[in-house]
């Protein structure tokens, strides 16, 4: 196993085959990251904004951002810490000053807007993230939004609308001609009864060693009231609750304007719109949560980049609880530790329209020697 390391300009200086472990974890709709544990005697080639590249999962790069080394006398060691995040974290640098304002549009469109707009093709050239290109950018399943958030980071807004979305993005280089293009992509529905080569985690194919399962609704919530400008009021409900079904919340968002960065002033109807899409994310925490943990042996069926990648879509049972819930990959661990070998581990997580409901956490494992 070997990592590349990569100057600012994307330049090969050193292919590293001699290092303790690297943590490699990519997401489906947020930023990953990774950690690299080596001799301090590299050092020198850790600078804040070189770069890691994986060629085991080369679709992504690292950029180094943070450096500990750790000197032992006494056990005679010299480790450093190497951690980063991937390419996709460039887009943290800038802050929605244009274009942040869409009505009725399509999610991955607005998305190529406001980074257009603010680091490809800026109206001030300095903003110019070079290198940066705007890829594919599928229609959304869940249609159109509208959206009013000038002057958030950037990076934050691309997370919140693919989140809701239920779609992915990743930036992928291309070394030779020193580009970086900003991916837009839904993950394939390879569940059981829609696709023909189904991946199927249960005990019933044999892929799953361990299991574990919790159910919570203690912190649910299925209406809204949502407090806006002035004396401005309005309510999201999720379903026709009455009695003891109904569990209500409250959100002040007073600090959301009527009028608009570009001076248009919203009719009550807009408005309502524009507070009850504004809330989504804060009733994340406030969704029922169904929660599985398995272990599962790689090796049984299915492999990664070949049966499954992620952003897909599989389906998970378990006989005995009598439940199968389809999942989506949104996130991949992998580790490569000179003792242990190679480990991959995969979080599978279900957004329904508007809340999270099904979360994480299924371990897949899988330990050769590298």
């Amino acid at each position: 196993m070997n990592v590349n390391i990569l100057n600012e300009n994307l330049e090969l200086i050193k292919v590293l085959d001699n290092f303790d472990s690297l943590l490699w974890n990519t997401r489906y709709n947020s930023v990953g990251d990774f950690q690299l544990i080596c001799d301090k005697k590299y050092f020198n080639l850790m600078k804040e904004g070189n770069k890691i590249q994986n060629p085991q999962d080369d679709e992504y790069i690292g950029i180094i951002e943070y450096v500990k080394v750790e000197t032992d006398e006494r056990k005679k060691t010299n480790k450093m810490t190497v951690q980063g995040r991937m390419l996709e974290s460039i887009l943290s640098q800038r802050v929605v000053m244009e274009g942040a304002y869409r009505k009725n549009i399509q999610p991955a469109e607005f998305v190529s807007i406001i980074v257009d707009r603010n680091a490809i093709n800026p109206t001030e050239p300095e903003r110019k993230i070079a290198g940066l290109i705007m890829g594919t950018k599928p229609d959304s399943d869940l249609g159109t939004i509208d959206y009013e958030n000038a002057y958030s980071n950037l990076l934050d807004v691309v997370e919140r609308v693919t989140q809701n979305a239920e779609m992915g993005f990743k930036i992928e280089t291309d070394i030779v001609n020193k580009t970086y293009t900003l991916n837009l992509y839904k993950g394939r529905n390879l569940t059981q009864g829609v696709a023909d080569n189904a991946v199927v985690l249960s005990k019933n194919f044999d892929n799953v060693y361990t299991s574990e399962y919790e159910r919570n609704s203690r912190g649910y919530k299925n209406v809204v009231y949502i407090k806006g400008e002035g004396e401005f009021k309005t309510s999201l409900s999720f379903g026709n609750y009455t009695g003891l079904d109904r569990r209500e919340m409250f959100i002040d968002q007073t600090h959301i304007s009527r009028t608009l960065s570009n001076g248009t002033v919203l009719d009550d109807t807009d408005y309502a719109k524009l507070l009850q899409d504004t809330v989504v994310d804060k009733l994340k925490n406030a969704a029922k949560e169904e929660i599985l943990y398995n272990s599962l042996n790689l090796q049984s069926n299915y492999k990664y980049k070949e049966d499954f990648d992620l952003g897909d879509l599989v389906t998970c049972s378990d006989p005995d609880l009598g439940f199968e819930m389809d999942l989506r990959i949104v996130e991949i661990n992998q580790v490569w530790d000179r003792k242990k070998g190679y480990s991959i581990y995969l979080h599978l997580g279900e957004t329904k329209t508007n809340l999270k409901n099904y979360i994480e956490k299924i371990v897949l494992t899988d330990r050769r020697v590298f």
